[in-house]
């Protein structure tokens, strides 16, 4: 699917965990796995990115479902924008999402990416 998604969500930023996994509401930015970036810039966690989030001096590993920025679809000439900005948790050797639902909708890029996610309650978009 060709679209061109926009500057993500800055690091320091606090995200809302959209699935059940476990009882936090939301949690911290601390850095982007996979990603090169430029010297002396701090990256940008994008939609269908590979993050890294604390929470009470708790670690965990997560993929960014929804940004307040978007993602904007060539083939569709259209421009997606959600209300908040909103990760969920994975196992990180699996690849799985590690929670049974997620609240909310999902974006069709991270859905492609990882097929195991159970989408009882959410839309995809």
């Amino acid at each position: 699917m060709k679209s061109r998604i926009s500057k993500g969500v800055p690091i320091g930023c606090c995200l809302k965990v959209a699935d059940n996994a476990y009882p936090i509401k939301t949690a911290i930015l601390i850095g982007v796995l996979k990603k090169n970036g430029a010297r002396r810039r701090l990256r940008h966690a994008r939609i269908g990115d590979l993050v890294v989030l604390a929470r009470k001096k708790k670690m965990y590993t997560g993929v960014i479902i929804r940004t307040k920025n978007g993602v904007f679809r060539k083939e569709e000439d259209r421009y997606y924008r959600y209300e908040d900005n909103a990760v969920a948790i994975i196992n990180k050797d699996t690849m799985k999402i590690k929670g049974t639902r997620i609240k909310g909708v999902i974006s069709k890029e991270v859905f492609e990416v990882f097929k195991g996610m159970s989408v009882a309650d959410a839309k995809v978009l």
